[in-house]
């Protein structure tokens, strides 16, 4: 048996965390000589949304990410994640895993607008086959349309609303 101070101690708390099985059918407790480099076993990465390791599941954490860029998680919530995977991140105002949900993605008025003039083209098209015109809403919607994709429309902040009657009868 080695010398006391060749071994490495562990807490009662670490040793109820070996007690957990690996999901990776590994169940190894990285050292750095007396040292347990990821002493809380179960921990998250800092990316919104985050990742989250076992960390003593590694066969090998030589590569892995370091200690100072991570969040220790508990097993409750890691097993949590585990069952249901979803997108966290790690709220640091409550030390838990939370729920992330992105941000709405804001398209450019410009382009909205620019979007709309491939519809204006396609009911142009339709008005031309059919030998009618544009009804006086629409040719203000198109106009104003055409402003904000070109540019020269430079106030507004959202797009007109599509007129109703669009073809003369």
């Amino acid at each position: 048996m080695p010398a006391a101070a060749d071994m490495v101690a562990i807490t009662s708390d670490q040793w109820a965390l070996a007690q957990i099985p690996s999901y990776s059918g590994n169940l190894q407790i990285p050292v750095s000589g007396t040292t347990i480099q990821y002493p809380a076993r179960f921990y998250c990465d800092k990316n919104t949304p985050c990742s989250v390791f076992d960390m003593w599941g590694y066969s090998n954490v030589t590569s892995a990410t370091a200690i100072g860029d991570l969040y220790a998680v508990t097993p409750a919530q890691y097993a949590e994640r585990l069952l249901n995977p979803r997108n966290q991140y790690y709220d640091t105002a409550t030390g838990q895993l939370a729920d992330y949900v992105p941000p709405p993605v804001v398209i450019p008025l410009k382009t909205q607008a620019a979007s709309a003039m491939v519809w204006i083209q396609q009911q142009a098209n339709l008005a031309s086959a059919m030998g009618q015109l544009f009804t006086a809403d629409m040719k203000a919607y198109v106009k104003a349309i055409a402003a904000i994709a070109g540019g020269t429309d430079t106030t507004s902040t959202a797009l007109p609303a599509r007129p109703i009657d669009i073809l003369t009868s």
